[in-house]
């Protein structure tokens, strides 16, 4: 099970595994007009990265989908917090 999950998370590499395809970060501005956004993963910051969800948007925690070229918003990560 722990191979089927690593494939299913983790992209084609050497070996047949490689980086994350989705990751978290935090999304540290947001315009909710012009859509422009700042994220940041810690290591890396990016600005005006595609949203797939824009009406559901806002600065806080948020996934990343890897492609190619730029990572793209799927949207915030809500936390439970009783």
């Amino acid at each position: 099970m722990g191979d089927e999950l690593a494939r299913l998370l983790l992209g084609p590499g050497p070996s047949g595994y490689g980086t994350a395809q989705v990751m978290g970060a935090i999304c540290t501005a947001w315009d909710a007009t012009t859509y422009a956004n700042a994220v940041s993963d810690g290591a890396n910051r990016w600005t005006n990265l595609p949203v797939l969800a824009p009406t559901l948007m806002t600065t806080g925690r948020v996934a990343l989908l890897n492609t190619p070229g730029l990572p793209i918003i799927l949207g915030p990560l809500y936390v439970y917090t009783p």
